[in-house]
């Protein structure tokens, strides 16, 4: 029997120890353009373990706003402990909970709220 995949998260992308520090997760490299927004994705249902989805949620997120709530998950997961006291490793995939339903995790905080006005917020673009 296949598994469901999950589709509630939305990523922010790989974490390192010098994000955990608290360098920026987004625009990190001076001197570059600057993104004004980043639009994340999550299938809008969940799928089988190796199909593609067919309907997807968008959320268009203002940099600022995105980057405060990855910080918050990269604070209490990433910069956590372990529930036998070890710190976490440094290193791995910042993603953040968009709902529907309730989270089951423990280790990261409930970011449904802060990111749902944000869902297919194209109109935040100007275009």
């Amino acid at each position: 029997m296949q598994a469901l995949c999950k589709s509630r998260i939305i990523s922010a992308g790989g974490v390192n120890p010098k994000i955990c520090s608290g360098s920026p997760i987004f625009n990190e490299v001076e001197g570059s353009p600057q993104a004004q927004f980043i639009i994340c994705l999550s299938p809008s249902a969940p799928t089988w373990r190796g199909e593609f989805p067919d309907d997807w949620r968008y959320f268009v997120l203002p940099v600022e706003i995105a980057e405060s709530g990855f910080r918050i998950n990269v604070d209490a997961y990433f910069n956590g402990f372990k529930k036998n006291g070890e710190p976490r490793s440094k290193q791995g995939s910042c993603q953040d909970f968009v709902g529907p339903g309730p989270l089951r995790s423990s280790s990261i905080p409930d970011h449904q709220d802060d990111f749902l006005p944000y869902e297919e917020a194209f109109d935040l673009l100007g275009c």
